[in-house]
């Protein structure tokens, strides 16, 4: 899982940057060519370990749910905080992530969120972590 959280921030940072750029701007197709390099090195390097991790999650609450492509679980932009110690903190609204409809826990969505790297579940019972980069076997439930 070495160099995760750099692939995945960098990810995040050209979707956000992008999501700033209108299709006639000059500089759109060139962070739109980046942005597909990032992601396809993430997948050559994490996709098959995140498809399983992502299928051991969505199995817990809907073991019929397909998993997607380790990407679909970036958001398309984040929100971006600066910390007390001048960090940035990364959040997403309750819309960003994939659909996971569960019939204990209703519609969920599970999707990354960087520095330090972990998937999150949002819905009705909040935001929960259920893996994180720091312990990239461990996945954790509601």
């Amino acid at each position: 899982m070495e160099n995760f959280d750099e692939i995945l921030l960098k990810i995040v940072e050209k979707r956000n940057l992008l999501s700033t750029l209108n299709f006639n701007d000059r500089k759109y197709d060139k962070v739109e060519d980046d942005l597909h390099d990032l992601e396809d090195a993430f997948c050559d390097q994490f996709g098959e370990h995140m498809e399983d991790i992502i299928s051991q999650i969505q199995n817990k609450y809907n073991p019929y749910q397909e998993v997607l492509h380790p990407t679909a679980y970036i958001a398309r932009k984040y929100i971006v905080k600066e910390g007390e110690s001048g960090q940035k903190l990364y959040s997403v609204t309750r819309s960003d992530g994939v659909s996971i409809e569960s019939t204990e826990k209703g519609e969920m969505r599970l999707v990354y969120i960087p520095s330090p790297s972990r998937l999150i579940l949002t819905g009705a019972h909040g935001v929960h972590e259920v893996w994180n980069v720091q312990q990239p076997e461990a996945v954790s439930t509601l």
